[in-house]
């Protein structure tokens, strides 16, 4: 059953929630968000759930930075609340590839807040996606999700179209109930580069006095699944209550018993080197080490240069006379000589068998 978010919810026991309690229960730990912050009444952050409401008013949402809303499946949450019914339609944000109000692609998804004259359906949320069936399928809260102005509720929406199975997915859910028409669609058309997020469109005008009121408007990568949108509605629920001011210090307490002692802790790191010390005084002679072996002849060194020549000694004295020596083998004859007029006549001289000629005079024979 669709139950309304009783306003009591969002009193804890400090006051009104502030603006950092409702954006930290909107942090999923798995998706990254962006929330758009227009220009609040109160300083940001500072300002209460209260007194920081916002009019949805034709945006035109230029970045949404690092969420990606140009593919994939993405998902919105925000805080919804009326402050009085209205007999038109009211959009609170469209996702489009187009121009155009009802045309394929128009809506990708859209919510609008249907008109309270509307016949079967009057002041319900009004989720908008273009799909096979038509560019501008669309269900509604249902009876149970009847806006009350003045009532605080908590809105999502999650979209996305798989091109490779040509299907859209569709979910939204109203104070973390999900609404019956959620499913899966055959057909649709995918966001891409073209497409713009606006916070109420243009097509549908509405006098400032019934403009639908909003915070927190948050943008995911990926899909707000049941258990995301518990986490979310229970953080608004039962928010972390705020500290109160520190109270005095109390009495100091008596000593406590002596603890056991703790176990030994590990070895330390070494130290650096410490500086060198002073040098000692010198030791004693040793004793004469014994004498070492005869070490190996090393190789023949280079001949040297040659010296200069010495000085011619003094002429020594007369040697003894030598013994006779042995006669000498008679010599070959000489050839006959040629005839001479003057021929010298040999002769024997001497006593050493030599051969020698004298100078003779020639007589007649």
């Amino acid at each position: 059953m669709m139950m309304m978010w009783p306003a009591r919810y969002l009193e804890p026991f400090y006051g009104s929630l502030s603006m950092e309690d409702v954006s930290r229960a909107f942090d999923q730990p798995n998706l990254s968000k962006f929330v758009h912050q227009p220009n609040y009444r109160g300083p940001p952050m500072k300002a209460t759930l209260d007194t920081n409401w916002y009019p949805v008013r034709n945006q035109y949402i230029a970045s949404t930075g690092n969420v990606e809303i140009t593919t994939g499946i993405i998902s919105v949450a925000f805080l919804l609340k009326i402050d009085n019914v209205y007999n038109g339609w009211r959009n609170v944000f469209r996702f489009t590839n187009t121009n155009n109000d009802q045309e394929m692609g128009s809506r990708l998804p859209a919510l609008f807040i249907s008109p309270d004259n509307y016949s079967d359906a009057p002041n319900q949320l009004h989720l908008c996606w273009s799909d096979a069936a038509s560019p501008n399928h669309y269900t509604f809260s249902g009876k149970n999700g009847t806006l009350v102005p003045g009532t605080t509720y908590l809105v999502s929406v999650s979209h996305g179209y798989d091109s490779i199975k040509n299907t859209t997915t569709i979910s939204c859910y109203l104070n973390a109930e999900k609404l019956k028409a959620s499913g899966t669609y055959s057909g649709g058309v995918a966001r891409n580069k073209n497409t713009k997020l606006y916070i109420r469109d243009g097509f549908y005008t509405t006098d400032s006095k019934y403009e639908p009121l909003i915070q927190n408007f948050t943008i995911y990568q990926g899909e707000l699944t049941q258990e995301d949108n518990n986490r979310i509605k229970n953080a608004l629920d039962y928010p972390t209550p705020m500290a109160g001011p520190p109270g005095p210090p109390g009495p100091t307490g008596p000593p406590g018993p002596t603890g056991t002692a703790g176990t030994i802790g590990a070895t330390g790191t070494t130290g650096a080197p410490g500086a060198p010390g002073a040098a000692g005084t010198p030791g004693l002679a040793g004793a004469t080490g014994l004498q070492g072996p005869q070490g190996i002849m090393g190789p023949i060194g280079p001949t040297g240069p040659s010296g200069a020549d010495g000085v011619a000694g003094p002429t020594g004295e007369r040697g003894l006379k030598g013994e006779k020596g042995e006669k000498g083998d008679k010599g070959e004859r000489g050839e006959t000589g040629k005839d001479g007029k003057d021929a010298p006549v040999p002769s024997i001289v001497g006593s050493t068998g030599s051969l020698t000629y004298s100078s003779i005079t020639p007589t007649t024979l």
